[in-house]
């Protein structure tokens, strides 16, 4: 019995019953929860070894197979590059919905229900990110050439957020304070993540000391555990475990993006996509059936404190849905090139896409629009977000090009 498989078992399981609490037993104790959770881990387990066996005796090798990579994989990846366009996509996405009034209407009828199962998709964004950060990441020291990958980072904030101050005054006509200047641009309250993702570089470093000190892959299999019971289990067992490990979430995700750069995952892509749509209609059927007609409850599955991305059902599928893409591959060169082209712009996307979020729903939140208005035009508006955001950013990734080329000339 391999026991990091059964504690995974047991946190799917405590998550499992409450994913069935709001539907047989509303005002449910512990001791009723822990009962539920007792039954849904049996059941796992009856169903791994059905399946299990089933599929071993057809010759198909186990349900997922994990064994270390021969070669560790340098330079550019196409099937990375596709996580990080989903990443980059859903980020509009998850945008939306706090753009459009859902956070405050009645979680009820068909529409409603399947814009949450939407919701919880694209949650995933943030840990994609992440996980692509500890994907490629893993391998850096202390030394210059790590540190030095902050700089197109601040300088790409700096830009970006120029121009968002630009559109603020000239077509929000929002006074630009030294208050309001400062805090977008020195407090990064234009880009949360990136003011994230700077610290995280600051500690990648010694992250990978850590990483690369231990030994086997059970111990970093239960590194990664661990830190995602820290981090996740606590809305699910009555705040048993405190909310003050929260942040450790972070590191969770990038020791997920580590261990998927040294180890291949296999899981069949149809039982993975099965997977997927489990995880995120079980957290979207109980998130409807626990607001009961009432509106989101930021606290139910995960912490509101950082919108869910902590959660179980996020760790879950954005883990699934790396290991479906990685390893993806792409004879034809055109292809390559266009999921490089859009990959390498992900940053720029996720800066400018906010500032047009603010121009395109605009006159829509002044007539007075609610979450289920902007239902049948909901197309139309994401892409026209995701294609003005791809068109500025590949200008100011041109920009820069040009004038890296002068700084080169003048040089020599």
């Amino acid at each position: 019995m391999n026991l990091r498989i059964q504690f995974a078992f047991i946190m799917i399981a405590i998550y499992g019953a409450n994913c069935l609490k709001p539907q047989f037993f509303q005002d449910g104790t512990l001791k009723e929860l822990s009962l539920c959770a007792v039954l849904v881990y049996a059941a796992i387990n009856a169903l791994w070894f059905i399946l299990d066996g089933l599929i071993k005796k057809l010759g198909f090798g186990g349900l997922i197979t994990v064994e270390k990579r021969k070669e560790i994989k340098t330079g550019r990846e196409f099937g990375m590059d596709i996580v990080r366009i989903i990443a980059i996509l859903f980020v509009p996405f998850i945008h939306f919905f706090g753009d459009t009034e859902y956070y405050s209407a009645p979680i009820e009828g068909q529409a409603m229900f399947y814009a949450t199962v939407l919701r919880w998709l694209v949650l995933t964004a943030v840990p994609l990110f992440m996980i692509i950060t500890g994907y490629f990441k893993i391998n850096k020291d202390v030394n210059f050439d790590h540190y030095k990958a902050i700089f197109p980072v601040l300088a790409t904030h700096i830009v970006c957020c120029t121009v968002r101050l630009f559109t603020d005054y000239h077509i929000h006509e929002i006074e630009l304070t030294r208050e309001y200047v400062l805090d977008k641009l020195v407090y990064f309250n234009y880009g949360w993540y990136v003011k994230l993702y700077i610290g995280l570089l600051l500690i990648i470093p010694f992250l990978n000391k850590l990483w690369h000190g231990l030994e086997t892959r059970a111990k970093k299999e239960t590194l990664i555990l661990t830190l995602i019971f820290l981090t996740a289990m606590g809305p699910l067992i009555y705040d048993v475990v405190p909310s003050t490990w929260l942040i450790l979430y972070v590191t969770g995700y990038y020791f997920i993006g580590a261990y998927i750069k040294e180890y291949k995952i296999h899981i069949n892509p149809v039982l993975n996509i099965a997977l997927i749509a489990a995880v995120i209609f079980s957290a979207a059927y109980a998130t409807y059936a626990h607001c009961g007609g009432g509106v989101f409850d930021w606290s139910y599955l995960g912490y509101a404190s950082n919108s869910g991305y902590s959660s179980l059902p996020a760790f879950m599928a954005a883990s699934l849905i790396t290991i479906l893409f990685c390893d993806l591959s792409c004879p034809v060169k055109i292809i390559r090139l266009a999921a490089k082209a859009v990959s390498v712009l992900s940053l720029e996307m996720y800066l400018f896409s906010q500032m047009f979020d603010m121009i395109i729903y605009k006159p829509y939140q002044q007539a007075g629009y609610v979450f289920t208005d902007y239902l049948p035009i909901a197309k139309e508006l994401l892409c026209k977000i995701i294609l003005c955001a791809f068109i500025v950013s590949v200008i100011k990734k041109a920009v820069f090009s040009l004038f890296g080329h002068i700084f080169k000339a003048m040089e020599k």
